[in-house]
């Protein structure tokens, strides 16, 4: 039961050891893994493109932004240089932590960085929004802390691996196309 307290909670993570913080990283993205799931097969099932929209209201004025995530086979994969993907990568997860973690934790305090968190997950996408707002509050909890450097890595290491997956699976259609 202690468990599962310890990760259903935004209670600030204010120390933490390598170990534990590996264990977390691991137990936030199964969970994460587990909620998009079910999204996720129904969507590729369906064949449905992923959109969302960003609705932002100024008073009595709103303006809708639609934001249209394709499934990845309908991604144009371009050639780009893998050290500047690995740039690229550090400067996204850069600005996401300054734009939906540090900002918000500085003018609005821990409310206004949990809003972030929820906005930072929901521009994610279909169904991934529900990974993105799971697996990610192990960096809110960390911020929230006042361990911001351990969120920031953990977030850049997060994409990293995600980058280099990707760098393996081109390698392995990559080589696949050349034997059939």
């Amino acid at each position: 039961m202690e468990f599962i307290k310890e990760i259903l909670t935004l209670e600030p993570i204010t120390t933490i050891d390598l170990i534990h913080l590996v264990e977390l990283y691991l137990i936030y993205d199964i969970l994460g893994i587990l909620f998009v799931l079910p999204g996720e097969a129904l969507i590729r099932l369906l064949r449905i493109k992923k959109c969302i929209a960003l609705k932002i209201i100024f008073g009595t004025h709103s303006i809708i932004i639609p934001i249209v995530v394709p499934l990845s086979s309908e991604v144009n994969q371009k050639k780009i240089d893998k050290i500047k993907r690995i740039k690229k990568t550090f400067i996204n997860v850069t600005r996401e932590e300054i734009f939906f973690r540090a900002l918000p934790l500085i003018v609005f305090g821990s409310n206004g960085a949990i809003v972030a968190h929820v906005i930072w997950a929901g521009l994610h996408g279909l169904p991934r929004c529900l990974w993105a707002g799971v697996a990610g509050t192990l960096f809110l909890r960390l911020w929230l802390g006042g361990l911001w450097i351990q969120g920031f890595l953990i977030h850049l290491c997060h994409n990293l691996l995600i980058l280099f997956i990707s760098f393996l699976e081109e390698q392995i259609w990559k080589n696949k196309s050349v034997i059939t």
